[in-house]
């Protein structure tokens, strides 16, 4: 009974670490396809952008990488600001009101 429990307690000892290793790797694997696919949004939305002006920065406040869906801002160089809505490739906009 001894040498039963000393192979279960090991077994535990050896596999929790392990197992533990393997969910940080795979929450890290998602977290840099998050920011892959945050990235491409913000090139997307740049690039939208573009023909409006000199863009000074583009934004993003909320992110849902999911359902590619992400909310923020574009600031260009004559302060003019616009807030836009983007869902899996689709671009809504409207103009800040200041």
């Amino acid at each position: 009974m001894n040498k039963k429990k000393f192979w279960l307690s090991t077994g535990l000892l050896l596999g929790t670490p392990a197992f533990l290793g393997i969910a940080a790797f795979l929450g890290h694997k998602k977290q840099v396809k998050d920011q892959k696919t945050e990235s491409e949004i913000l090139d997307e939305v740049r690039s939208f952008f573009a023909s409006f002006g000199v863009i000074k920065v583009v934004y993003i406040s909320s992110f849902n990488p999911a359902k590619k869906e992400a909310q923020g801002g574009v600031v260009f160089d004559d302060e003019i600001t616009f807030f836009f809505h983007y869902l899996d490739g689709d671009i809504n906009y409207k103009e800040s009101e200041q």
